[in-house]
């Protein structure tokens, strides 16, 4: 198992009782010492009772976790992790004992989650299990909000009711890109193939001036069937140029993650995480309505080539570690079109737009709850768990201040679509 020791926690590995477990203990032992004294055999046999029943617990779940540390088990943990309602899977393997009658497994995964610029959450997500099966123990993790998740795993086993807990080897660290959670809806993407293009010339001879035909072969574009000789052979011909040109559509997309500096709110923090799965959710169902699609995509980290669904994949992971920065010098437009993801924090963005007057420019924006246009009503419910209470700390009780939203008036920008998002604290509601 992972090696990790830090201060604190040679003392867990080794306390066989939990906190109620403790608490229980000092009870008795208090009984005990009052029993001594006072020479009360009813309290004197019920203290003895009490630390045998405990102490019996600790020695077998002890026991078992021994036998546990005999065994190569590692947290597989490449399953990706994403922001949203349902838990992400991922696995605890090499577990290959069954715990007593009255055991249970349990592996606790522990750790700050960054959301922001001095924002994070303090996350304690347990799985309980009664047997591995197949020597694997499946762990759901879930999480209100996309970021980085430095934690560390815990394997132990501990008796049913919840008095001992016996930790087995040291625990697992991790470092585990949350990627934004899946756009609620699907986005429309209508996009011009033939504009923008880039075009790849490859030679295939360079001495030959015409065309050569061919039977066709799986493969070959459609287009270059030659129909009127076909009919006449009764096979497809196809007709091979000598210089091939394939056009391939360059979209320029920019993620405005920008914002005056200003410590983190739970309002800052819940509309860029929104903003990011809607940017995802448009680069694959563009990318999935037209294979041939690529994208230039830029944030005020850098810019990032897409040419496949894995590109965008890895980028949903850099995408985790993305949050605010002030505002980047505008530069020259790279296109004549633009598709432009904000938030209602992007001061500069009518700047922005102005700055290129001739180029088509499509803004997917959200907007503060109290929107009065209308846009998109839409909950955003960050802490909606029924096992669990992130603790956000200090920064997620700020407020934000309420000033007027930059509009796009004035400006050649097309607004696609707004969502108005209302954020919820915390909302144990379906």
């Amino acid at each position: 198992m992972s090696n990790v020791r830090t201060p604190g926690r040679s003392i867990g590995r080794y306390f066989p009782f939990s906190v109620s477990g403790a608490a229980l203990l000092a009870l008795a032992l208090a009984l005990l010492a009052g029993s001594l004294l006072s020479r009360d055999p009813y309290e004197l046999v019920l203290a003895a009772f009490a630390l045998l029943i405990l102490g019996s617990l600790a020695a077998l779940s002890r026991m078992q976790a021994q036998q546990l540390e005999k065994y190569p088990i590692q947290w597989d943990s490449a399953n990706p992790l994403v922001a949203g309602r349902e838990p992400a899977e991922q696995r605890v393997t090499g577990i290959e004992i069954k715990p007593l009658l009255g055991f249970r497994l349990h592996f606790t995964v522990a750790g700050r989650l960054q959301v922001g610029n001095g924002a994070s959450l303090y996350l304690v997500q347990t799985t309980v299990a009664s047997r591995a099966s197949g020597g694997a123990l499946p762990v759901r993790l879930a999480f209100p909000l996309c970021g980085v998740f430095a934690c560390h795993g815990v394997l132990s086993i501990g008796d049913i009711f919840g008095l001992t807990r016996s930790r087995a080897g040291e625990p697992f660290a991790r470092r585990l890109a949350v990627c934004p959670g899946p756009h609620p809806e699907s986005v429309s993407v209508r996009i011009d193939a033939t504009e923008r293009s880039e075009e790849k010339q490859s030679q295939l001879n360079s001495d030959e001036d015409k065309y050569y035909m061919r039977e066709y072969a799986p493969g070959d574009r459609f287009r270059d069937i030659n129909w009127k000789t076909s009919s006449r052979l009764a096979q497809l011909i196809t007709r091979i140029a000598p210089v091939a040109q394939e056009r391939t559509k360059i979209i320029t997309v920019e993620l405005r993650n920008y914002r005056a500096e200003a410590p983190e709110t739970l309002d800052s923090v819940a509309h860029l995480s929104y903003l990011k799965g809607w940017l995802l959710a448009f680069l694959r169902q563009a990318k999935a309505s037209n294979p041939d699609f690529q994208f230039l995509v830029a944030t005020g980290s850098g810019t990032s080539r897409l040419s496949s669904v894995e590109d965008i994949d890895a980028f949903a992971q850099v995408l985790s570690e993305i949050h605010y920065r002030s505002e980047a010098p505008i530069a020259q437009a790279p296109t004549d079109e633009i598709y432009v993801f904000t938030t209602p924090f992007d001061r500069e963005l009518p700047a922005m737009l102005q700055a290129f007057p001739q180029a088509k420019i499509t803004v997917f924006r959200t907007l503060p709850g109290d929107w009065p246009a209308g846009a998109r009503r839409r909950k955003v419910a960050l802490f909606r768990f029924r096992d669990q209470l992130p603790l956000p700390g200090p920064w997620a009780f700020r407020r934000e201040a309420r000033s007027s939203v930059p509009g796009l008036e004035a400006t050649r920008a097309r607004v696609a679509a707004q969502d108005s998002l209302r954020v919820g604290l915390i909302d144990f509601g379906e």
